[in-house]
C-alpha cells in the first residue's frame, strides 16, 4: 500500500483535534481456497484502491507524542473473480463503509512527524452480477464481506 494524506489539526492544551483524508494504490488480495468457490462463488478478491476521510481526537503529551483515536467514512475500489478458470468474470466496483481506529503520532523536530496506526475497516457486504462467459457459461451473482484491519505508518510535514 502507498499512498498520502492531507489534514488540520488545532490545538487546545493537550487536546488535539483534528481531520484527515487519505487516499492510497494498494495490492490486498484474499479469496476462497482449494479450487472450490462453494457459495457465493467468489474464488478472488482484491481491492485496487481505498480512501478516507475521518475525525481525529488526540491527547499531547510532554515527550512529544501524540495518542489519538480516530473514526469515519471508507471507500475503496474492489474486484471480484466469480468462478474462475470456467469463464473468469471480472467486475470492479466502488465500496463505501466506515473505519476507527487509533495511533500514535511522534514530533521529530517542528516541522516532522512519524506515525502508526491501526485501523478496523467495514464496507459492508458488496454485491457482484453475475454475467456470460467468453465460452458462453452463465456466471451465478455472489457477494463478499469487506472487513479487515489495516495497520500503517507515515510521515508528515507540518506547515
Amino acid at each position: 500500500m502507498v499512498g498520502g494524506a492531507v489534514g488540520w489539526n488545532w490545538q487546545s492544551g493537550n487536546w488535539v483535534f483534528g481531520v484527515e483524508g487519505d487516499l492510497s494504490a494498494t495490492n490486498i488480495q484474499g479469496g476462497t481456497g482449494g479450487g472450490n468457490c462453494g457459495s457465493p462463488f467468489i474464488c478472488k478478491a482484491e481491492i485496487g484502491w481505498l480512501g478516507t476521510g475521518r475525525a481525529r481526537l488526540g491527547l499531547a503529551t510532554m515527550g512529544n507524542t501524540l495518542f489519538y483515536v480516530t473514526g469515519g467514512a471508507w471507500a475503496s475500489q474492489n474486484r471480484a473473480d466469480l468462478l474462475p478458470g470456467v469463464g473468469q468474470f471480472n467486475e470492479w466496483k466502488n465500496a463505501s463503509g466506515w473505519t476507527a481506529g487509533g495511533g500514535a503520532e511522534f514530533l521529530v523536530n517542528p516541522h516532522w512527524t512519524v506515525k502508526t496506526e491501526a485501523l478496523w475497516v467495514d464496507l459492508n457486504s458488496v454485491s457482484y452480477a453475475g454475467g456470460i462467459s467468453p465460452s458462453g457459461g452463465i456466471f451465478a451473482a455472489g457477494h463478499m464481506d469487506v472487513n479487515f484491519f489495516v495497520f500503517r505508518g507515515g510521515v508528515n510535514y507540518k506547515f
